[in-house]
């Protein structure tokens, strides 16, 4: 009993020394979210005016630290924070002193950085750095361009601002009011953008949500690695969306639009312009209110658009297609599930309609005065017509595998597949 005792007693002492040993580790690193409330720290406030006037750059730099900036009509100013962290407050003040913010002219406009930022320690086996912070408060005048990098801390800038480019490591980006080309990513946060008006600009982020509202340009590019990104009244003339691990939400978006997603749903509700492309690879592909010409795919999940007019195709390798609309030319497959469309009045065939699917049923609903010349065939299933038709003779009538004929007179041809599945067509409501 004793041995055992003594066993776990040694265990806990390893857990709490790897756990201090740990906590240490981070504390010289300088990351405040992993301080653990071990070591001390040291901080300082100040101000500075600056020159800096529309059409100038702000260049900020920074090692660590959370960066503000807005325009104001008040005089350009900086607001700072400056914090060390060490072993002991004597240290911590040693390294706060030799932390300086230093301001200069860089071109045009100004460029901001804390210098002698780094202090290092030897200890036991090596040697440990820590890194100071500047947390910045910023006002400017309206216009100016933003160049802002921090590598631990969020970015959050409201303008009007010209052409600019943010980026933060470990923090989130946001970003209000850009007249001009924007850049706002972040490799391990959250990146918002609104009111972006200008030639292209671009949202990424590798480990964080992407989101884009009311803005306008003609090209516009919103990714994230592993999160979900999210569109809301955006127009542009070249939109392209994805995520490889997360959802994709479009709302009210015009344009030339492509989404593509590796492991993810798409939700789109009142999509204009020439021509949307949305396909996921595992996942499901939902559309409302829609209209030009749409491609919808889905290698592994259900696809369904409703209140759709226009030109549509819509592929599920493993999941049900279902669509409602006004069409003019109309493509639905599925290799491994049903197939269901139901055409609203005025629906016309302008070029041929096609509708199949291997493993699963297919069902035609249109308006009583729907008009089309009917190719419909299944391997191992029924052919059920709600609708008169016009069989010429020696052709095969309704109640079998394969029934060709006119409805309302002829029209358009409808070309429906099963290969294992029954095949519906008849009026809308029944």
């Amino acid at each position: 009993m004793k041995k055992l005792l003594l066993v776990a007693a040694g265990i806990f002492v390893l857990f709490i020394l790897s756990i201090g040993i740990f906590a240490v580790g981070c504390v010289v690193h300088g990351a405040r979210s992993f301080s653990f409330g071990l070591g001390e720290k040291s901080t300082r406030a100040e101000t500075h005016a600056l020159e800096i006037a529309k059409g100038g750059t702000l260049e900020v730099d920074l090692a660590g630290g959370d960066v503000r900036v807005k325009t104001s009509e008040d005089a350009p100013s900086l607001s700072a924070t400056v914090t060390t962290w060490a072993g002991s407050r004597e240290e911590a003040d040693k390294a706060l002193a030799r932390a300086k913010l230093e301001i200069s002219k860089n071109g045009d406009g100004l460029r901001v950085t804390l210098v002698d930022a780094t202090t290092e320690k030897e200890i036991t086996g090596g040697h440990a750095r820590s890194t100071a912070q500047a947390d910045l408060e910023i006002r400017v005048p309206a216009g100016v361009r933003l160049e802002i990098k921090t590598e631990s801390g969020d970015v959050e800038a409201e303008g009007p601002f010209a052409a600019s480019k943010v980026h933060s490591s470990y923090g989130s980006v946001r970003i209000k009011s850009v007249e001009g080309e924007l850049e706002a990513t972040s490799d391990s946060g959250d990146v918002s953008v609104a009111g972006v008006r200008g030639k292209s600009f671009v949202a990424k982020s590798s480990y964080g949500k992407v989101e884009v509202v009311d803005c306008e340009s003609a090209g516009i590019e919103a990714r994230s690695s592993s999160g979900d990104v999210r569109l809301q009244d955006v127009r542009g003339e070249r939109l392209r969306v994805g995520s490889d691990y997360g959802d994709v939400r479009l709302l009210r978006v015009s344009g030339d639009i492509e989404a593509k997603l590796s492991s993810g749903s798409v939700h789109a509700v009142g999509l204009t312009g020439p021509r949307a492309s949305i396909s996921t690879d595992y996942g499901e592909v939902n559309v409302e209110k829609a209209s030009g010409i749409l491609e919808a795919h889905s290698s592994s999940g259900d696809v369904r658009v409703k209140g759709f007019e226009g030109t549509l195709q819509a592929h599920s390798s493993y999941g049900a297609v279902d669509v409602e609309g006004v069409f003019a030319e109309l493509t639905l497959d599925s290799s491994s599930g049903d197939v269901t469309a139901r055409a609203l009045s005025g629906s016309k065939i302008e070029k041929g309609w096609k509708l199949s699917s291997s493993y699963g049923s297919v069902k035609l609903a249109a308006a009583e005065s729907f008009a089309c010349d009917l190719d419909a065939n299944t391997e191992y299933g029924a052919v059920a017509l709600g609708f008169p038709i016009e069989v010429a003779p020696g052709v095969l009538k309704k109640g079998t595998q394969s029934v060709k004929g006119k409805l309302n007179g002829g029209g358009g041809v409808v070309e429906i597949r099963c290969t294992s599945g029954d095949v519906s067509v008849g009026p809308l409501g029944r």
